[in-house]
């Protein structure tokens, strides 16, 4: 166990007995052919990189092409600002390595698969229509139709430089 995470149980079949470091989705067991070195180590990933949380697999429910539930199983750094590509920390995805590597235990509802978070209720000023919308933002036609003209060029732009026409008369008359 690593720090307090049940491993084996939580990955599945694939990362028991003889796994491999470089898998890169536990759950369809794919193997990343391009070796990555592990961020906290500094040297090849190894199982013990999981155990200490340096890697993990994402453990988002997702249905699979079958039509079975599983886990996402995408491996990513556990220590990164976001986590999954697809399932990232702040949407409430696999929060629980986070919890460990911060010392608290993991909750007791967390076993296995960990389920979306419930959808919120649509807000309701929500506009149906783009009168709705006009009236939402105060926008009325004269802003609308300024805000669209293009802005008057501040400056001309510089053409081909030319020399002077008279060059050396401008400096005879300087030096008399």
């Amino acid at each position: 166990m690593s720090f307090g995470l049940d491993l084996p149980t939580l990955y599945g079949e694939n990362y028991r007995g003889n796994f491999n470091p470089q898998t890169r989705n536990i759950a369809e067991a794919v193997i990343c052919h391009r070796t990555h070195h592990c961020g906290e180590c500094a040297a090849k990933p190894s199982k013990s990189c999981y155990e200490k949380l340096h890697f993990g697999y994402c453990l988002a429910e997702q249905t699979r092409k079958d039509g079975s539930i599983g886990i996402c199983g995408e491996r990513f750094q556990v220590n990164s600002p976001g986590g999954c590509g697809t399932h990232p920390y702040n949407h409430g995805y696999n929060r629980a390595f986070k919890d460990a590597l911060r010392g608290k235990k993991p909750a007791n509802e967390f076993v296995g698969i960990q389920k979306e978070e419930p959808a919120k209720e649509p807000e309701k000023n929500i506009p149906q229509s783009y009168e709705d919308y006009n009236k939402l933002r105060k926008v009325n036609e004269s802003n609308a139709r300024a805000s669209r003209m293009p802005k008057a060029p501040t400056r001309l732009k510089a053409t081909r430089l030319q020399p002077a026409a008279n060059f050396k008369e401008s400096l005879l008359k300087k030096k008399k």
